[in-house]
């Protein structure tokens, strides 16, 4: 099914009146491309798209403005208009405006949209994964997630998604669940103490570990690449690291 089907049998996602245009498509291209040669359908269906995206952006309310009514509201609050397009936002598909409105459900602590946004923990697209994890764990601490961070970490196939996971989880450790807590410290001290990890995880895991040593942000270490261990790693947070848990 292309993007434009999706978005056609998707018509209740929109304001009355857009769904009025978009079922009047519907019916169009429906009773057209069953009229025309093959060899025009596409050329149709392109017309239609075009369309569709021109008319679909006007009617929806961009996050920027929305984020701009939070921030000019004196009581921090958004109207329920706004939210209920903002959560259309968070269901679309254009990785930009999700990872808008994840930053801006972020900021204003819209916590009945995080289920929403955890969503997107599995997206098809690196970033969005990225900002996804990184809000969850590193900015909302929120420990549910720390599970899920733990196998991002582990297994993700983006390096970006991988490092946000594994710092995230030095926020959400000691809230976490018995079981996952003992998951990511078995996980922190293999990869500190064994060489059959990367600079690059032991890297990301050093840095994890400061955060939940709640060592001063100064005295944390940046992720840089090709990193040099020998210049970032302190023995004696790894020592501090080992009797806080007990390793």
């Amino acid at each position: 099914m292309t993007k434009d089907k999706k978005i056609l049998d998707n018509i209740t996602a929109f304001p009355k009146e857009t769904q009025d245009l978009l079922g009047r498509v519907k019916i169009y291209e429906t009773e057209l491309l069953g009229r025309v040669p093959e060899f025009r359908k596409k050329s149709i269906q392109d017309q239609i798209k075009k369309f569709l995206s021109i008319k679909i952006a006007s009617k929806r309310k961009r996050v920027k403005a929305i984020r701009d009514e939070w921030c000019d509201s004196e009581d921090g609050k958004i109207s329920k208009e706004s939210l209920d397009m903002l959560k259309k936002h968070l269901g679309g598909n254009d990785p930009d405006t999700i990872c808008e409105a994840m930053s801006l459900v972020t900021d204003a602590r819209i916590m009945e949209f995080v289920p929403l946004m955890a969503k997107h923990l599995t997206n098809e697209w690196n970033i969005v994964r990225e900002f996804a994890i990184g809000k969850l764990l590193g900015l909302l601490k929120l420990p549910q997630y720390a599970e899920i961070g733990l196998k991002m970490a582990q297994e993700d196939e983006s390096a970006g998604v991988r490092c946000l996971a594994t710092t995230g989880l030095g926020y959400v450790i000691d809230n976490a669940d018995t079981k996952t807590k003992k998951a990511i410290l078995s996980y922190f001290y293999d990869v500190i103490s064994k060489d059959i990890y990367d600079a690059d995880t032991k890297q990301d895991v050093y840095k994890s570990i400061t955060i939940a040593l709640d060592i001063p942000w100064e005295q944390r270490p940046s992720i840089v690449e090709n990193p040099d261990l020998s210049k970032i790693v302190k023995p004696d947070i790894i020592q501090k690291f080992k009797e806080k848990y007990g390793l």
